[in-house]
């Protein structure tokens, strides 16, 4: 599938918008409405510029960059793709023109135009290489358009990794959205639905929370699959989990009475794993600080979040029980044990009990085994959180890592007790790591690639966003590599956003869209014959001093107004007198043809004076050191 224009008339803030995403064809269009209703002329004629194969990607039909400031209409663009094309989105978009190509045949790639019926549309040019196909403009009968054309024969796929505030589509047939905001409203549906087939789930895990599990399941099913290997920067080796320690600190510094007999408990703990410690019985120790984990996270929920409980607990530890022991009995003892509200005389069980008293006990069950399987390696170190537990990323371990996560945010109450690591890598890597484990899941796990469609239409929202500079630099190769090769029995159309010039020095002209925000509501969009520069291989220093990516000097507007200041002190007659602060800070800009352009303001206007104030310096210090010549005479 390839979407090569899109005329659209009214969606959002778009009204009578020409949109050309081919790289192959220059298309322009008029629209005449008339008394009679739209007369319509569509030109169409071959891009000289374009280059067959320039990706050398034999599935990838077209790439196309559509580029523009925050704000301009970019993810509009997108948004337009998700809500009219998709087969079971919409369904009608009653009123535009869209001109597209699909491969119905294998090596047999056709070219249709879709417009409404009433339109008068006259086509010029390379009218014989597209079929037409106009449907009913009819918001009743706009429907039956899907049975004649075949837009809704391809998929969409949309992926933004930053959190949007606005709701996402998450399940319309056609359309598989990978976005953050898409996947927490996924995550909670699933969370929701679990709590009421499952009345033994905690309902106090955050969706954060349940993202970070989906994320990290789907992480560690990327990492174990046979697409590893498409990973551009060292594979991790094991996922890091570490105890939070922000519920041992809360008790240990407590001065609070109520808190006097845990404090106590975890003294009589500290003893116990000081032995192991002393040991170096490493394991041990381990299991003891997650059971202990989990017990502090149980009495803070209780005792800072639920006021209105009052309980009273045994905390008598045996001489010779270990803590993991201790932990076990306590949990397992809930299940007896009766609480009552504030104020009220009579005691009941209280539910929660109940589901810890078999919660609890499993999950410390299910991590001692694995850490006995040396399916979890525990590591003393120097680390700040104390110790680490890594998981080996073994051909199970995408079953095990989710059955664990999933039942410690059963386990857990009001606030956190783990915490989860790829170690090893940078902000930018996990983020990659996130986009390329939400497309393996999509094809492997949630349809299969059985299910999905040979012709895929792939939305990529600023996919770089928040990458180091260097990352940003490599993300359009390093996708472009990964998605021809995840889906190499599929024609891809891929169509990127951004607002940085670094997508746009990889691809060359033909394959770009420029969007110019004109005012608040108003966006022009480039034609293919516009005057920007060449952009393929462009210098990105060169691209930022191109005003459509940056107005004004490319430095900081902190920076830009302390040196307008500068100036403005410099030109000032009425200054006679230099301030040091000012020079110290002249000599500090990085930039040479304005350091040096001050610096030669301040010795043309301050000259005079320094000169002046040195040769004072000078006379004072020769009369000092004339006095302390006379001095010495006389003695």
């Amino acid at each position: 599938m390839q979407i090569h224009f899109i005329w659209i008339s009214n969606f959002k803030y778009f009204e009578d918008k020409s949109i050309n995403l081919s790289a192959e064809y220059k298309f322009h269009i008029e629209i005449n409405h008339t008394i009679f209703g739209i007369e319509a002329n569509l030109h169409i004629e071959k891009n000289e510029d374009f280059i067959a194969d320039f990706f050398e990607k034999p599935n990838v039909t077209n790439v196309t960059g559509i580029i523009g400031k925050n704000g301009a209409g970019k993810s509009t663009i997108l948004e337009y793709i998700k809500a009219k094309l998709p087969e079971g989105l919409e369904a009608g978009f009653a009123g535009d023109l869209v001109i597209y190509s699909i491969e119905e045949q294998p090596g047999h790639l056709k070219n249709y135009i879709t417009y409404p019926e009433n339109w008068q549309l006259e086509i010029t040019g390379l009218k014989d290489h597209f079929i037409v196909q106009p449907y009913s403009d009819s918001v009743l009968e706009s429907r039956s358009m899907r049975s004649e054309t075949k837009l809704g024969d391809a998929d969409y796929i949309y992926y933004s990794y930053i959190l949007d505030l606005k709701q996402e589509a998450t399940d319309w047939k056609g359309l598989y959205n990978l976005s953050t905001t898409a996947l927490i409203e996924e995550t909670r549906r699933a969370a929701l639905a679990e709590i009421n087939e499952n009345e033994k789930t905690n309902q106090s895990a955050t969706d954060l929370e349940y993202l970070i599990g989906n994320e990290l399941s789907k992480a560690v099913q990327f990492l174990i699959s046979e697409y590893r290997h498409l990973l551009p920067f060292n594979r991790p080796d094991s996922l890091s989990m570490f105890i939070d320690p922000t519920d041992l600190e809360y008790f240990s510094y407590s001065t609070d009475p109520k808190y006097q007999d845990i404090k106590e408990l975890l003294k009589k703990f500290d003893s116990k794993m000081l032995v192991d410690k002393m040991e170096e019985n490493d394991e041990r120790r381990g299991v003891d600080l997650f059971c202990q984990a989990v017990l502090l996270n149980f009495f803070l929920t209780e005792r800072k979040y639920s006021s209105n409980i009052q309980s009273t607990h045994l905390l008598n530890i045996g001489d010779d029980e270990t803590v993991r022991d201790f932990v076990l009995r306590f949990f397992n003892r809930l299940r007896t044990e009766e609480v009552r509200a504030f104020n009220e005389p009579e005691s009941y069980t209280y539910k929660r009990y109940m589901e810890l008293s078999d919660l609890a006990p499993r999950i410390i069950n299910l991590f001692e085994g694995l850490v006995d399987q040396h399916f979890i390696t525990v590591h003393s170190g120097q680390n700040p959180l104390g110790m680490r537990y890594d998981f080996a990323l073994t051909v199970d371990a995408d079953e095990i890592v989710d059955r664990f996560f999933n039942l410690y945010l059963k386990v857990k109450g009001f606030s956190p007790f783990l915490q989860f690591r790829w170690r090893g890598l940078s902000t930018g890597e996990q983020s990659f790591l996130s986009f390329m484990s939400r497309f393996v899941h999509l094809k492997r796990h949630q349809i299969g690639s059985d299910q999905l469609r040979k012709s895929l239409v792939i939305l990529i929202d600023e996919g770089d966003a928040g990458f180091h500079p260097e990352w940003q630099k490599q993300f359009f190769k390093h996708s472009l590599d990964f998605l021809s090769s995840l889906f190499k029995d599929h024609q891809i159309h891929l169509i990127y956003t951004a607002n940085a010039p670094f997508l746009t020095s990889d691809l060359t002209k033909p394959h770009v869209i420029f969007l110019n925000k004109t005012s608040r509501t108003e966006t022009n969009i480039l034609e293919k014959e516009n005057n920007r520069l060449p952009t393929f291989g462009a210098n990105i220093h060169q691209l930022f001093l191109d005003s459509f990516y940056v107005e004004g000097a490319i430095i900081g507007d902190f920076a830009k107004l302390k040196i307008d200041s500068i100036i403005r002190y410099l030109n000032d007659k009425r200054i006679k007198i230099p301030d040091e602060k000012i020079r110290k800070t002249i000599a500090q800009i990085g930039e040479p043809i304005i350091r040096i352009k001050l610096q030669v303001m301040w010795k043309e206007k301050f000259q005079e004076t320094e000169e002046i104030a040195v040769l004072l310096a000078r006379v004072a210090e020769l009369k000092a050191a004339q006095k302390t010549h006379r001095k010495s005479k006389k003695k």
